[in-house]
């Protein structure tokens, strides 16, 4: 499974000065990790950098289903 998953974690609080890059960034890197065959991302689950990167999947699922 490792081989297949990615896991995300981090900060609680994002500076709202840095959340639309980090969103773009977000975005940027888990579609070049579902490029290279990643298909598994799991999140921590806390508001911040967590449930930043659970958003950018869930909305990924939509285009890559």
């Amino acid at each position: 499974m490792k081989d297949i998953s990615c896991c995300f974690s981090g900060h609680r609080v994002i500076p709202p000065e840095r959340a639309e890059g980090l969103n773009q960034r977000l975005y940027a890197e888990i579609e070049s990790l579902y490029s290279s065959g990643i298909r598994i991302f799991r999140n921590g689950g806390a508001l911040g950098f967590d449930m930043a990167a659970a958003l950018v999947v869930i909305d990924l699922k939509q285009k890559y289903s």
